[in-house]
């Protein structure tokens, strides 16, 4: 490994720390979640475009 970085041993405990916590499958499911929300937010109206719900709203 290059000298700039941390020992092996460390960046191999931190990272099993992090399997073990689960931090990779938080990753994985907030990335596979993206285009979810970008396709739910495309198909909602703007508040521009929407009709007054109420007299109060006019």
């Amino acid at each position: 490994m290059p000298n700039d970085l941390s020992p092996w041993t460390a960046v191999y405990h931190q990272s099993r720390r992090w399997m073990d916590g689960g931090c990779f499958e938080a990753v994985v499911h907030d990335l596979r979640a993206v285009p979810l929300l970008a396709e739910r937010e495309q198909a909602e109206p703007k508040a521009a475009n929407r009709q007054p719900d109420t007299a109060f709203d006019r």
